[in-house]
């Protein structure tokens, strides 16, 4: 369960680090 658990929260959290790095590139983009 545990296992799982872990999985489950490093699954979130590499999905957030995707879309916090795509809304910096559109922001980059936007600016330049």
């Amino acid at each position: 369960m545990k296992k799982m658990h872990v999985n489950s929260d490093f699954s979130y959290l590499h999905r957030m680090i995707l879309v916090v790095s795509f809304i910096v590139t559109v922001i980059c983009n936007g600016k330049i």
